[in-house]
C-alpha cells in the first residue's frame, strides 16, 4: 500500500491529482492543506485525472501540469511515489513522555533492521535529513542531552514537514518509513479543534504509536519519588491525553462510538523507570522486574527479519498484568473500547532513567525493544512475516 506522506490517505485508487507549475499561470491554489502543511514546495493549481497519466492538461492556464499531488491534500508527491510502498506512523503521546528520544534512536535501529532485510537505510530527502540531525540526532548523539519539548504546530513548527526515511527494497518494491512527530503541547490542549491541526488524517495512518512515561501513572510515581526525576510541571495522565487525541482525531464526529480501524501502539515508554522499582525498599515489584524469564526482560527484535508475533503477545500479556496492577486499567480500557486493534509494548530509548541533573547515562546508551512498535505495524501490512518456530526451539 501506498500512503501521501502528508495526510496519509491511501494512493491506490484511480484518482490523480496534478500541480501547474508553470510560472505564467493564473490559476489560484484551490486546494488547502491545513495547519500540518509543509511550508516547502510549489502552490499552483491542481489538476486531477481519472486514470494514471505523466502529466495533464492544467484547468486553468492549459500547459501541461506534471507535479503528482496527494488528490486529498495537494502534497507535492516525490517522483515515482505511487509506485513505492510505504509505512506511516504517527508519533502521539503527552509533553515529556520521550516521543522525540524515541523517534532519535528508532533510527539508529531501523539501520539494523533494513540492513537485516537487505537493504540500506537512508533519508528520502535533503528536508528530512536537516531536520533530523538538527531536531533529533545533535542532542542525543552530539550533546548527550535529552531533546526538548517539541513545540506547538500552531508556531509553524519543524514537524509540519514528514520525517521519511528509505528503508531499501522489501518484497521487490522500495520500502520508505513515514514519521509525524506530534506534539505533546497540542495533545494536552483540550481547547484545540481538529480543524485547527488536521488530526483527522490521523486516521488513515498504518498505526497510532501513543508513547506514554510510568511516571505519569499516580501509583508508579508515588513509589519512585526521590529516586527517578518525575516531570517538573502538572500533566494530564495518558488516558486524558489520549481521549483528547480521539477526540481531534474524529473532528465533526465526536459523538461517533465505531472504533477506529487504525492499529493502536500503546507503549509503555521509559520501560527502564520500572527496574528502579527493585530499589524501593519493601516494593513487590522488584522480582517482577527483574525475572530473567520474563519477555519484558529480553529484547529479541534483532534476532530475526521477521516479526515474532508469539513475543509480542507474551509481552503484551506481561505489560497488561503490570498495567492493571499499577492502575493504569482506565487507560486499557479505553484504548481497546476506541480502537478495533491494540498492542502494548514496552520500551526504552535510553537503557538508563536520565540523572536528577537530566543528563544521559555517561555510559552511553542501551535501547530496550525500540523496535518493536515498527515492526508490528510493518507485520500488520504484510512487510515483515511472522516467525516460525521448530519444535524444541
Amino acid at each position: 500500500m501506498t500512503r501521501c506522506p502528508n495526510c496519509f490517505v491511501n494512493l491506490s485508487s484511480s484518482r490523480h491529482a496534478f500541480r501547474c507549475t508553470s510560472p505564467t499561470c493564473s490559476g489560484q491554489a484551490e486546494h488547502a492543506v491545513g495547519q500540518f502543511s509543509p511550508t516547502s514546495g510549489s502552490r499552483g493549481p491542481l489538476t486531477f485525472s481519472p486514470t494514471p497519466a505523466v502529466s495533464v492538461a492544467c484547468s486553468a492556464c492549459r500547459a501541461q501540469a506534471t507535479m503528482p499531488a496527494c488528490p486529498k491534500c495537494g502534497y507535492d508527491l516525490p517522483p515515482g511515489w505511487r509506485d513505492v510502498a510505504t509505512t506511516c506512523l504517527v508519533m502521539a503521546g503527552a509533553r515529556t513522555s520521550g516521543k522525540s528520544v524515541y523517534i532519535a534512536v528508532l533510527k539508529k535501529e531501523a539501520e539494523s533492521l533494513a540492513t537485516m532485510l537487505g537493504g540500506t537505510f537512508d533519508y528520502a530527502s535533503a528536508l528530512t535529513k536537516l531536520t533530523f540531525e538538527q531536531y533529533y540526532e545533535r542532542y542525543i548523539f552530539v550533546d548527550r542531552d535529552l531533546i526538548p519539548p517539541t513545540p506547538s504546530v500552531s508556531l509553524g513548527a519543524f514537524q509540519r514537514e514528514p520525517l521519511v526515511f528509505a528503508l531499501g527494497t522489501i518484497n521487490n518494491k522500495r520500502h520508505f518509513l513515514v514519521l509525524r512527530d506530534v506534539a505533546g503541547e497540542d495533545l494536552e490542549n483540550q481547547a484545540a479543534t481538529s480543524a485547527e491541526f488536521d488530526f483527522t488524517s490521523f486516521a488513515d495512518a498504518d498505526a497510532i504509536i501513543f508513547i506514554f512515561d510510568p511516571m505519569m501513572v499516580r501509583a508508579i510515581s508515588a513509589q519512585l519519588t526521590g529516586i527517578v526525576r518525575a516531570p517538573t510541571q502538572q500533566r494530564l495522565e495518558p488516558v486524558q491525553v489520549l481521549v483528547n487525541l480521539v477526540r481531534l482525531m474524529r473532528g465533526d464526529q465526536s459523538m461517533s462510538t465505531e472504533r477506529f480501524k487504525t492499529p493502536l501502539a500503546l507503549v509503555l515508554g521509559k520501560f527502564d523507570t520500572l527496574h528502579e522499582l527493585q530499589r524501593v525498599q519493601g516494593s513487590d515489584w522488584g522480582p517482577v522486574v527483574t525475572n530473567i524469564g520474563a519477555a519484558i526482560n529480553r529484547d529479541p527484535s534483532l534476532d530475526s527479519a521477521e516479526y515474532d508475533d508469539l513475543d509480542g503477545e507474551l509481552l503484551e500479556a506481561e505489560v497488561s498484568g503490570m498495567l492493571v496492577q499499577l492502575g493504569a486499567q482506565p487507560l486499557l480500557n479505553y484504548a481497546n473500547s476506541v480502537f478495533s486493534t491494540v498492542r502494548l509494548f514496552a520500551v526504552s530509548a535510553l537503557g538508563a532513567p536520565p540523572s536528577m541533573a537530566n543528563d544521559i547515562n555517561p555510559r552511553g546508551l542501551a535501547p530496550f525493544r525500540v523496535l518493536d512498535p515498527l515492526r508490528w505495524a510493518m507485520n500488520k501490512n504484510g512487510y515483515l512475516a511472522i516467525r516460525t518456530y521448530s519444535y524444541g526451539e
